[in-house]
């Protein structure tokens, strides 16, 4: 959710005049849902459900910016330039 969150926002900056407002609301939006999911599984009162949804969500935050990454392409280098002209 927390990441569908933010793919959406950052789709719909292209679409919208107020970027800052967006991309602020959408944060603690986001932020606020975050963690009222975390306190909600850390106040049934077991750390053993809570680590593994912390670990899990890191763990999913890794594995979307590893395949998030942007693709580099490979630079010709610069033409050599004549040292006579």
């Amino acid at each position: 959710m927390y990441f569908g969150g933010l793919w959406l926002s950052c789709s719909r900056l292209a679409s919208t005049e107020r970027n800052r407002l967006l991309l602020t609301l959408s944060f603690f939006l986001r932020i606020c849902l975050l963690m009222s999911g975390f306190y909600w599984i850390h106040d049934l009162g077991a750390w053993e459900q809570f680590i593994p949804t912390l670990i899990g969500f890191l763990l999913f935050r890794a594995l979307i910016l590893h395949r998030m990454k942007p693709v580099t392409t490979r630079r010709s280098p610069p033409p050599q330039q004549s040292l006579w002209s």
